[in-house]
């Protein structure tokens, strides 16, 4: 037998003995670009937030942005039926619009988590800095799993002017839950 085929012989057979570590994650990322969209699609072993999941999951993300008028749409959505938008508006030099909406399916709702849309505003010239925004929540009540329903709507809104490290502001916001109002 030649040399070089015996060496490649051993080589192989240290490839096939080898101890490898266990691969605790797998994970295919696919991403797909055009002038104005993106798409990524991921397809993981196990869902992050589900402890006892086994079955394969995925998720699709899609951005699309329209330069010519500063605009960014982003769309996201699992195959655990949760999903997510946002739109963000630059008309101006200094105003930001931001419109974000998302849904949870009851398995995934914890208290930091649920259904809500919201608007925001940001300006931002000079010495001012303010911004205002919306948020509204509303949870449906499930039987199983048990989710608590609530709804609720929140107001808040900031101001500041500032020069040179110095600046002065303040801010103030309510919230509307369950027929309660607060400060």
């Amino acid at each position: 037998m030649p040399v070089a085929v015996g060496d490649f012989l051993k080589k192989f057979g240290d490839l096939l003995s080898k101890k490898y570590k266990k691969i605790k994650s797998n994970e295919l990322v696919v991403k797909a670009s055009d002038s104005n969209m993106d798409i990524e699609a991921v397809i993981m072993n196990k869902y992050p937030d589900l402890k006892n999941s086994s079955s394969p999951e995925g998720s699709v993300k899609v951005t699309y942005s329209l330069k010519e008028y500063n605009s960014k749409m982003e769309l996201f959505t699992d195959s655990q039926n949760k999903f997510t938008a946002k739109i963000e508006n630059k008309p101006f030099k200094g105003l930001k619009l931001v419109a974000k909406g998302n849904g949870i399916p009851p398995q995934l709702v914890s208290k930091k988590a649920q259904t809500n849309g919201s608007l925001e505003a940001n300006y931002e010239q000079g010495m001012f800095k303010g911004k205002a925004g919306v948020t509204y929540v509303k949870q449906p009540a499930y039987k199983d799993p048990v989710v608590k329903g609530c709804e609720a709507a929140k107001v808040a809104v900031e101001a500041s002017v500032g020069q040179n490290g110095i600046s002065v502001g303040g801010a103030a916001s309510g919230k509307l839950q369950d027929g309660k109002y607060s400060l």
